[in-house]
């Protein structure tokens, strides 16, 4: 089936102009179109109701969080606001895959101290919810299983990574369990309860996973380096278990009469992009993983930009092409050998704009409209997707306000409140609107620099390109960007800044990518 996909992809291309796209201008393409989608099914609220029950609501949120962060989605973005403000209130945990996941984001995250109280309490859960007897997790409700003890594993390792301590004596005894309990005495696979049950492949790449958090959170421990070498002959059993049944179109099984299951595919190929990452294995004996797993999946997504089973399926398939597991900071970069999607550090700040980038001027703003704290920015005023235009002393859009020239004050749109050079009148609890355009040569990819007090939110020719806020913190220059394609000719940015106190302002300017002008 996979040869046949392959085939019917290429025969397509090649009845077009040109040479046929690469894999990697493919797979962004995926990429692009899957983030699309989990934006547009994301609820008000910041989460997905994609379970059909409110019982694993905050997991499925979690697993939306962290696959937006990996896939390149910035803290600015409209969509990660959201999940921040579902997020935002006292920790809460009562599921390990949740808990394991949310910590694994708010690392993905780099906001470091900010939301390190929040990963220690997690981390203390997951540490208090392990079984006392077999020392592994359950939901935790139920029997303990290994795909629960995987994302408990990997979300104490995310904290770890946040600083948080995690006892050495606690993850050797997780780790030794996990060989003693799962590792099948013959063929090298894992189950997911029953040791005497069959083995499968997201199991075996989960335990796998385990053992290399292992290795890099326990290299130097005297307990673990003692059984090292029989640790290390388990995982070598396990990757030669995957090499025999190796299949990317199914999670492989050693079940009788089978040899794959449908479900958990792309769970397992999430599974292998992690496990093979960790290892540092662009291939499994002579199958180079992650070109084979990309093509299968780039070649069975849907018109809608999802795979089949939509929201986790989705994010599982993201997080492979993405690569999350190489994002991890202080992780090796991959060889050659790993063709595919660029890496990237999804939550990187992209270099700085230098410093003769100019800040965008011919501003023209309209306001004030009061608004709610709650709600800040719930009423549209000038039907904020379709201005296009404007000019000083015309209406503003659907409004009975009219457009007024802007003042530049060292950068900053001065909007509300008696600072110098403020052009609309005090009015604390309000937003206004601020207007101006962007002509470039060329399509081409960019960075929107901002700095804004209070909240704001930016339109590029009628799309929402980012939404933050700033409440309570001093306005600075450059604080705040979203990754931007402009097209050739003009472009139109409109953008609502909401004023609780003490003046309200706007500062905006465009750079490329690697912080240069724009053509």
């Amino acid at each position: 089936m996979l040869a046949f996909l392959v085939l019917a992809a290429t025969a397509a291309a090649a009845l077009q102009d040109g040479p046929p796209p690469t894999l990697e201008v493919r797979v962004n393409r995926a990429i692009d179109r899957g983030v699309e989608w989990l934006q547009k099914e994301q609820q008000a609220d910041g989460s997905w109701g994609h379970t059909g029950t409110d019982e694993f609501r905050r997991g499925t949120a979690a697993l939306g969080f962290l696959t937006l962060i990996k896939s390149g989605v910035r803290e600015g973005d409209p969509a990660i606001q959201k999940c921040l403000r579902y997020f935002s209130g006292p920790p809460e945990f009562d599921r390990t895959y949740s808990a394991g996941v949310e910590l694994m984001a708010w690392e993905a995250l780099k906001r470091g101290k900010v939301d390190l109280p929040r990963v220690q309490a997690g981390a203390q859960w997951l540490m208090e919810h392990r079984d006392r007897s077999s020392k592994l997790w359950a939901y935790p409700h139920g029997d303990v299983d290994l795909s629960n003890t995987q994302y408990a594993i990997l979300g104490l390792h995310a904290a770890a990574r946040m600083g948080v301590k995690i006892p050495p004596e606690f993850l050797l005894e997780s780790i030794l369990a996990i060989a003693k309990r799962h590792q099948e005495r013959q063929g090298g696979s894992f189950t997911y309860r029953d040791p005497a049950d069959f083995g499968t492949g997201s199991m075996t790449v989960a335990a796998i996973t385990d053992l290399r958090i292992a290795a890099i959170a326990l290299k130097g421990y005297g307990p673990y380096e003692a059984r090292r070498a029989e640790l290390d002959a388990i995982e070598k059993s396990a990757f030669a278990w995957l090499e025999r049944n190796y299949r990317i179109d199914a999670n492989p099984t050693n079940n009788t009469g089978r040899g794959f299951m449908r479900p958990w595919q792309h769970y397992y190929l999430y599974g292998l992009e992690r496990a093979c990452s960790l290892a540092g294995k662009p291939k499994i004996g002579t199958h180079a993983w992650y070109p084979e797993g990309a093509e299968h999946l780039v070649s069975t997504q849907d018109d809608k930009g999802a795979w089949k089973g939509e929201f986790p399926t989705t994010c599982f398939a993201l997080l492979f092409l993405k690569r999350a597991t190489l994002t991890w900071s202080g992780e090796k970069e991959p060889s050659g050998e790993f063709v595919g999607a660029p890496v990237v550090a999804a939550t990187r700040r992209p270099p700085s704009p230098q410093a003769s980038i100019p800040f965008l001027k011919d501003w023209l703003v309209a306001g004030p409209f009061p608004t709610k704290r709650n709600e800040p920015f719930a009423k549209d005023e000038v039907g904020e997707a379709s201005v296009r235009s404007g000019k000083a002393g015309e209406s503003a859009g659907t409004s009975n306000k009219k457009w007024v020239a802007g003042a530049l004050t060292d950068g900053w749109v001065l909007v509300l409140d008696g600072d110098k050079g403020a052009v609309l009148a005090p009015y604390d609890g309000a937003f206004v609107y601020a207007f101006t355009t962007v002509r470039v040569a060329k399509e081409q990819d960019a960075v929107l620099w901002l700095g804004h007090d209070d909240g704001a939110r930016a339109w590029l020719n009628g799309k929402l390109v980012y939404e933050g806020d700033s409440y309570g913190e001093a306005p600075n220059r450059d604080a705040y960007f979203a990754q931007i394609r402009l097209k050739a000719g003009v472009n139109t940015l409109l953008f609502k800044v909401v004023d609780w106190s003490y003046g309200s302002g706007l500062c905006a300017r465009i750079a490329t990518p690697a912080g240069g002008p724009i053509e």
